[in-house]
């Protein structure tokens, strides 16, 4: 199978080397990244056989790990010190979870923070000693970045901004590294000063700690969960609570915040956040090429090896048309599936489109370098056009691999489930398209006629200038003079023109019948993004060519197939939008069928060069890995490697168990704590994996150590009965370590088990050298310390403490034992101290040490800890563990005792008193001999079944008494609970307890974490200092000043609910300091919704909709609402007149002013005027009916009258702004607040539909007293009698002049004779 490539390559009509290097950018560049591929594809730290069988934290510490290898490549220099870390990066082939820290952290710092802040943040970021996100995205805004709830308010007394998330959809959502990894945010927030909003501006936030990565104060973050791809990166969630930060923590590039809080911003600080956007879109869409080529490579590749059906059977059963342009032989052989013009139709036109999409990516680039405005307008619809294209593309690859495409080891649903971000990301795709269309409507209402000639003219929207741009035409007659570059260009430029004329005037004909432009958009919508298509589809032709114009020039040789892969891009694009090519006029029904056909005639051309042109990208088997995909085509050997237990975990165990390595592997990987590290290709082959099990056991098997211990026994070297010497130990620990520095790099952060984020990235220290170091600086006398009792403990200390001198057999330099006064084989105590451990001077033999050790063994099971006081007794301190664990096989059984109760307490089981030499169990409590002795594993003492039970009616009373949170433990002088020995025995007073004390713990986990409770569990419960009544646990506010129950603080606030509702403020009135606000504001209120809580929580919320409604026309307000001038009563805020009005007044007494001018208001044809006396301010703006951010838009909410007398004025404005009919041609309604027009026989006024007649003269009225006829209504008709015949006369129309059947001519509305109206 692998020769099915090689045949498809031998086939090439042109030179993959050179293609490659024309998708590089030259030969240099392409030999650069061969070379950094290179070195990084050899290091085992990337390999990527077993991605796709991790889990997601697996993948997210796997991508944490490559970016820790990089940083050292890039700092070692690696013989290569001219590959930057972003061409490493380019190499490894795997999402990383850091990449937003060089592709939006860093460039966000260099293109809006000051020279001053970069100076301060831009080395840290770049050292990585810092870690950010870019926090734009909120849970409730994505792409209308203007309408973001997170509010930064400044604090000029102490020069600080306030981060705060107002809202649960204001909490930031969606930013990359920000879930598990990042320490700092650029966080997007609207800039509050005085009151006032001064839009969206980014601030620099910590939101962790740099030394325990524990969330700051105030910031709740974390991981938004798994997602469809892309889950290598930790993509999180935060909310701000009133966090402070500097005011220097702002970016002042393109703004300027002072200390005294005046604010300046710079012209070009739009312009700057546009060319960040373009250039990364532009870089977006050229992503989609190089996606759409990978996922072409796998997919045409594959359907060079398959063979599916047999080509006797199918030139049997198909005509002749069917099987034309087919490869295969008459000779009942299987057909190659890229034979199938089905298959072709799928896959070529793809790999045609992602050239083309490289083309006009690599264009864009160039054309940004200078001038990023003129780039603006396609880069939005390119972006949205390729990567749905390439998002589309992809599933199509995948689907034309069959059922084999549906495996993750294809590779194509990672490349698929990775890539779909891109849809959304930087911009939903629908959303930003409208960009394009706008941008064109623009530049083709302001552009002037041109004559149009060619579509090379000008720029790639010069079109937009032309009046014959439209009405160009097919020239074609045949199928191959759609082969032409001027057909495919005009053809694509028309369509454009045409489509963005049609929409143009759509929109003028729905606001023409009175649609708002706004709505009128909305309904044009699905034809604003066609247009958007077309315009990009232009630009992409066009780029595709002019790359080849350019190539043609310099007389490349692979002009013809470029050429070739241009036309299928073209005409099967037009094929897919024939009916616009159709409708615009562009093409005849004739020449749709011509195109169609040399669509299919292009097919076989490029399927001779398919395989070339995909292995031109230089996608390697790393890169891709895919086991469809493979270069050397061994797609089946592949698939059937990628099941073995190495790679696929699921069959694992049933591997080793056949190989009979389980018990070997285990006992290792407890010796170290490896976890599985050397279960899998990350670090070793599968061969010399297997070769280095058996070496290592070998080495344990020759130091003498048990192979009986339990293997969950991490600590099995220290207590093994046969206790080896501490030179083989160490000779097997350095084969052992040798071993993994020989056949694979080891990162040792992960052994240990001890690195937090901050670890990862120290590449300052090599861990391997510093053993190998140690080891060799140790001596022929030497051994481990119980520093490796913490596995691997040795990699994080240092030199001095992990070998030292070996005591034994010396003299213990002038030393004595303290118990016989020996002076030979002597223990020195402070050799065999730990690396965190001291010890005293002293010394003693084995057999005094071991004697001792025995008679201090029942004090240790006394307190449940193995803690041996130094036999002399002057000396006060404790023996190093590893002396009694050492001499003493008793004392390694209480060790193992102790160790055991831990893993019991989880697994929720009884511990026993081990038994001691020569003693019986004798209950320490009641003195007696005892066959068991329970321990209590909160505290260690033990005591049997029924001095447990002793007096458990009143020990629960005291409990319920004094509030504890678990009956005490009873031995003199402990205070911690013992249920969890209670739990176990048979009592029936024990279902009473176990309720108590579920209940106190579930009282006590609801005010966590606001509440203080520092006693142990069965000591009383704190007193409160208000009230001095004991409870189950004390509430602090947020200043840490207060500490007060539950039912004290609901007290304080019943009484000052009244006095917050009474004044609309938002928080209580201070305790006992001006920033306090209780008990960590509403996270508690919202916790515990008793009454006061409830109601003030409530209260809150009610205060903010409220504010919400009137924000448009509020005065700034206080933490109290504002007292109204006019009524001298307290409100929840002051509405200004306008916004060029400030003349402020509560809400009612604004709907009591204008109510009383309403009559006035009909009567002269105007709005209502400001309440202020002798304010000249107009209420009415210059355009509008109503100034900006008028108050009465709100007051007309709650007033039906004034509503109506807006509403007319409303429409009274359009009439009077109507272009066709000047002020000259425009008649008062002696009515109403309406007017008419000049130019007709009578003039009717648009509000009533009043008429009179166009002679100036003014209609008869009725008399004074008379009254309007009254309208009848029959069957739900409106009609009238007629004055004259009596009859009924049905309503037919907007005219006030109506004729009856018997010829008399009335007023409708007056029902008197029309001669006395007109004429």
């Amino acid at each position: 199978m692998a020769s099915f490539l090689e045949e498809e390559r031998a086939r090439a009509s042109f030179d993959i080397r050179e293609m490659t290097f024309f998708l590089d950018g030259g030969q240099e560049r392409t030999k650069r990244r061969e070379d950094v591929e290179a070195l990084v594809e050899s290091d085992p730290i990337f390999s990527n056989s077993d991605l796709y069988n991790l889990s997601r934290p697996e993948r997210h510490r796997r991508a944490m790990q490559k970016q820790r290898r990089l940083l050292e490549l890039c700092r070692s220099g690696c013989g290569a010190p001219s590959f930057s870390l972003a061409e490493l990066r380019g190499a490894v082939h795997d999402m990383l979870g850091t990449d937003l820290q060089s592709l939006m952290f860093i460039p966000n710092i260099k293109a809006t923070f000051t020279n001053e802040q970069q100076a301060q943040w831009l080395p840290r970021a770049e050292r990585w000693e810092i870690i950010g996100c870019y926090a734009q995205t909120e849970l409730g805004h994505g792409s209308n970045v203007r309408a973001l709830e997170t509010t930064a308010t400044f604090i000029a007394e102490t020069d600080e901004i306030e981060i705060h998330s107002p809202s649960l959809t204001s909490t930031k959502w969606w930013p990359g590294a920000m879930g598990r990894t990042a320490n700092y945010a650029i966080v997007y927030a609207r800039l509050i000063v005085e009151g006032r909003d001064l839009g969206i501006h980014n601030f620099m936030v910590q939101i962790r700690d740099l030394e325990t990565h524990r969330p700051m104060p105030g910031v709740q973050v974390g991981d938004i969960g798994p997602k469809i791809g892309y889950n290598n990166q930790d993509n999180g969630f935060c909310r701000f609570e009133r966090v402070r930060i500097p005011r220097t923590h702002m970016a002042m590039r393109q703004t300027t915040l002072h200390p005294d809080g005046r604010y300046e911003a710079t012209e070009g600080r739009r312009t700057a956040s546009y060319s960040a956007m373009t250039g990364v879109r532009v870089e977006i869409v050229l992503t989609t090429g190089y996606a759409l080529s990978m996922a072409c490579t796998i997919a045409i590749r594959y359907s060079a090896v398959r063979r599916q059906g047999f080509t006797s059977i199918m030139a049997k059963e198909s005509t002749e048309m069917d099987f034309a342009g087919s490869r295969g032989k008459d000779d009942g052989s299987e057909m190659c599936i890229l034979d199938y013009t089905m298959q072709q139709e799928r896959l070529l036109p793809l790999l045609a489109t992602a050239y083309a999409f490289h083309c006009a990516g690599a264009t864009m680039r160039a054309i940004l370098k200078g001038d990023a405005a003129t780039l603006h307008v396609a880069s939005s619809g390119l972006k949205a056009l390729c990567s749905r294209i390439a998002g589309d593309g992809i599933e199509t690859c995948r689907r034309a691999c069959g059922g084999h495409g549906y495996l993750a080891a294809s590779g194509l649903p990672e490349l698929l489930g990775t890539y779909l971000q891109n849809v959304t990301v930087e911009g939903e795709n629908y959303m930003i398209a409208q960009q394009t269309t706008r941008g064109l409507l623009k530049l083709l209402s302001s552009s002037a006629s041109a004559t149009f000639k060619n579509a090379w003219e000008g720029d790639h929207s010069a079109y937009l200038n032309s009046t014959a741009a439209m009405s160009a035409q097919c020239r074609a007659e045949t199928s191959k003079d759609f082969l032409s570059m001027e057909i495919q260009c005009e053809a694509y430029c028309q369509r454009s023109a045409w489509v963005l004329s049609e929409l143009q005037a759509q929109l003028q004909r729905a606001q023409a019948a009175g649609a708002a432009p706004v709505d009128a958009w909305n309904e044009c919508c699905p034809d604003v993004i066609r247009a958007s298509e077309a315009h990009c589809f232009y630009v992409l032709v066009r780029s595709f060519w002019s790359t080849i114009l350019l190539l043609r020039q310099q007389g490349s040789s692979l002009v013809p197939v470029l050429e070739s892969c241009c036309h299928l891009f073209a005409l099967w694009w037009m094929r897919e939008n024939l009916g616009d090519f159709l409708q615009s006029g562009f093409l005849t029904a004739q020449q749709g069928g011509l195109l169609r056909q040399a669509v299919r005639d292009l097919l076989p051309v490029l399927r001779a060069d398919a395989v070339p042109l995909v292995d031109a990208w230089g996608h390697s088997d790393h890169c891709l890995n895919s086991a469809l995909g493979r270069r050397d085509g061994r797609v089946y050997e592949a698939l059937w490697d990628s099941v073995q237990p190495e790679v696929n975990p699921m069959n694992k165990d049933e591997a080793l168990r056949k190989k009979g390595q389980t018990r070997w592997r285990l006992k290792f990987e407890a010796k170290y704590d490896l976890k599985g590290v050397l279960g899998s290709h990350r670090y070793v082959s599968a061969a010399q994996r297997a070769s280095g099990v058996e070496v290592l056991k070998e080495r344990v098997r020759a130091a003498g150590l048990a192979t009986t211990r339990r293997d969950e026994d991490r600590n099995f070297l220290e207590r093994a009965p046969l206790r080896p010497s501490e030179k083989k130990l160490v000779v097997q620990l350095e084969k052992d370590v040798d071993f993994l520095e020989k056949h694979g790099r080891i990162d040792y952060s992960l052994l240990s088990g001890r690195h937090g984020l901050g670890g990862l990235f120290r590449t300052d220290m090599d861990w391997g050298a510093v053993l190998a170091e140690n080891l060799k600086r140790s001596g022929p006398k030497v051994h481990v310390t119980s520093a490796l009792r913490k596995p691997w403990a040795c990699f994080l200390s240092g030199p001095k403490t992990v070998m030292e001198q070996d005591s034994v057999g010396g003299t213990g330099g002038g030393l004595a034992c303290v118990g016989c006064g020996s002076r030979e084989e002597l223990l020195v105590f402070e050799k065999f101290s730990g690396a965190f451990q001291s010890a005293c001077r002293h010394a003693a033999c084995e057999p005094c040490l071991r004697n001792w050790t025995l008679k201090e063994l029942p004090k240790c099971r006394q307190r449940w800890m193995l803690r041996v006081e130094c036999p002399c007794q002057t000396c006060g301190r404790q023996v190093p563990q590893a002396l009694p664990l050492k001499v003493s096989a008793h004392a390694r059984a209480l060790a193992d005792a102790i160790d055991a109760s831990s893993a019991n307490k989880v697994a929720d089981q009884l511990v026993e008193w081990p038994a001691l030499p020569n003693e019986a169990l004798v209950c320490p409590r009641c003195g007696e001999e005892k066959d068991q002795v329970l321990v209590n594993t909160a505290c260690g003492h033990g005591a049997c079944r029924n001095c447990w039970l002793a007096d458990l009616p009143s020990k629960l009373e005291w409990c319920k008494a004094y509030v504890a949170l678990d009956v005490p433990c009873g031995h003199e002088g402990c205070s911690e609970g013992c249920f969890e020995v209670l739990k176990h025995l048979d009592s029936p007073v024990i279902p009473e307890v176990k309720s108590y004390v579920e209940q106190v713990q579930s009282d006590l986990l609801e005010f966590s974490p606001w509440c203080v409770h520092e006693a142990n569990a069965g000591a009383p419960g704190p007193v409160c200092p208000s009230c001095e009544c004991r409870v189950t646990a004390l509430l602090y506010c947020c200043c840490q000043k207060r500490v007060a129950c539950k039912q004290c603080w609901d007290s304080d606030f019943q009484q000052k609910l009244h006095w917050l509702q009474d004044n609309f403020a938002f928080v209580p009135d201070h305790l006992h300091e001006a920033t306090c606000k209780g008990p960590d504001a509403l996270s508690l209120l919202s916790s515990q919704p008793t009454s006061s809580f409830f109601c003030i929580q409530r209260h809150r919320e009610s205060l903010t909709e409220a504010l919400k409604r009137v924000a448009r026309y509020a005065a700034p307000r206080g933490t109290v609402g504002p007292t109204c001038p006019v009524c001298n009563e307290v409100s929840l805020v002051l509405l200004r007149a306008s916004r060029a009005d400030p003349h402020a007044a509560c809400e009612r007494c604004w709907m009591r002013w204008a109510e009383e001018q309403l009559e006035e208001c009909f009567a002269e044809k105007k709005l209502p005027r400001c309440l202020w006396p002798q304010c000249q301010v107009p209420m009415a703006g210059e355009v509008d009916h109503l100034a900006k951010d008028c108050v009465w838009e709100l007051v007309q909410q709650s007033s039906a009258g004034l509503q109506e007398l807006l509403g007319k004025l409303k429409r009274r404005k359009r009439l009077q702004n109507n272009p066709l009919f000047p002020a000259a041609l425009q008649v008062e309604c002696p009515r109403c607040v309406g007017i008419g027009y000049l130019g007709f026989d009578t003039v009717m006024c648009f509000l009533c539909e009043y008429q009179w007649e166009d002679s100036g003269e003014k209609p008869l009225e009725l008399s004074a007293g008379e009254c309007p006829p009254e309208e009848l209504q029959v069957a739900g008709v409106r009609v009238q009698r007629c004055p004259k015949c009596r009859e009924y006369i049905e309503k037919n129309g907007g005219c006030d002049h109506m004729t009856c059947r018997c010829r008399h001519q009335f007023s409708w509305s007056t029902l008197k004779p029309w001669g006395s109206v007109v004429g």
